[in-house]
């Protein structure tokens, strides 16, 4: 029974990751698209590019 328990778990935490990582890509996208369009410094956008990765480098990485 604990087995089946893990089981269910383990793919609610796969879900949750692959939901984080697509929202971090619509961030990431949404902010290339503001850097084209906006009157930000480049070193802002590049910035808060950095700091996205950053968080999908942590996703990535999780262990449970």
């Amino acid at each position: 029974m604990m087995k089946r328990e893990y089981r269910e778990v383990e793919k609610d935490i796969g879900r949750s990751r692959a939901a984080i990582r697509e929202e971090l890509k619509n961030l990431f996208d949404l902010t290339v698209e503001a850097g084209y369009t906006s009157d930000l410094p480049d070193e802002q956008i590049n910035r808060e590019l950095e700091r996205i990765c950053k968080a999908r480098r942590q996703v990535n990485t999780l262990s449970y």
